[in-house]
């Protein structure tokens, strides 16, 4: 555990004993969350699960009361997730808006970080809790404030919230509006080189598709298909091989529609060979076609 503590330091130098303290108590609830560190076995796995879980919101909140800004506020996004998965979801709600209220003035990076990760996901949150007017407005409090960020945590963070802001705005029906959201996400991070920001961006970009055929716009839609597969198609990253995949079904099914059945088979061919002796390109069978890309999970 020392090791680990001393590993979570190096993020938040110099740090004086009490700060230290707080790191450690982060690992400690964060460890805990992961099962890596587990407290004394209980007869029932339900209660087991529960008395982890407790463990670790104890160990976030007394790290949230602590004094260095880095680790308590990257312990209250932590016990903000760790609220949510286990269905307490007012409680989510509060630790993400405690982070918010203490820190949001702060100018360490560290800091900006974890208060924009908890705008994040607490807009992700309203939105699936079907709260999609809150859920836009707290996405717009994260672009409004790093809309002109340099740093690509940052930067991630403003492309994740038009994410969700996209899908409140599809929620809506807003599909116009939600189009835009996604072209701004391509607009920003299209030139960025990390796998997980280009997903981003294939992602944007097959549910923009997905909105404009939603509209009835089905050759725009096309386009924006092509453009996927023109751009990623020859990435390596599983993750975008799926959006790539993704990109080529729904192309098939437009195609379909407009009565082009001969290019739709060809497209819906080009997907199995994509995914022959690859399975964790393989598409889910159920999807719909509002439901295009891959919801984002919690930034954490």
């Amino acid at each position: 555990m020392v090791v680990l503590v001393d590993h979570a330091a190096e993020h938040f130098p110099p740090l004086n004993g009490q700060v230290r303290l707080c790191v450690g108590l982060v690992v400690i609830g964060w460890s805990l969350l992961a099962g890596l560190v587990r407290p004394v076995p209980v007869v029932m796995p339900g209660v087991y699960q529960a008395n982890e879980s407790k463990a670790a919101v104890r160990a976030f909140e007394r790290s949230f009361e602590g004094d260095g800004p880095g680790p308590a506020a990257l312990a209250g996004v932590l016990l903000g997730i760790v609220q949510r998965e286990t269905g307490h979801d007012i409680e989510a709600l509060t630790a993400y808006d405690s982070v918010v209220d203490r820190f949001g003035d702060a100018d360490q990076l560290a800091v900006c970080q974890q208060v924009a990760r908890a705008l994040v996901n607490k807009g992700l949150m309203l939105h699936e809790l079907g709260k999609h007017l809150d859920a836009i407005a707290t996405c717009d409090q994260v672009i409004q404030r790093f809309a002109d960020a340099s740093e690509p945590g940052l930067r991630a963070a403003v492309g994740m919230a038009l994410w969700n802001k996209g899908l409140a705005l599809d929620s809506l029906d807003r599909r116009v509006e939600a189009a835009a959201a996604y072209d701004q996400i391509v607009q920003q991070l299209g030139g960025e080189a990390d796998d997980e920001l280009r997903e981003l961006v294939a992602r944007a970009l097959v549910n923009k598709a997905g909105t404009l055929s939603a509209l009835g716009e089905r050759d725009e839609a096309l386009l924006v298909y092509d453009q996927v597969v023109e751009r990623f198609g020859g990435a390596a990253d599983p993750a975008l091989r799926r959006q790539v995949a993704m990109a080529l079904r729904n192309l098939g099914v437009d195609l379909h529609e407009l009565e082009r059945s001969t290019d739709a088979v060809a497209s819906y061919a080009e997907v199995v060979e994509r995914c022959r002796g690859r399975p964790r390109v393989a598409l889910a069978g159920g999807l719909s076609a509002g439901e295009q890309g891959r919801s984002p999970a919690h930034a954490g």
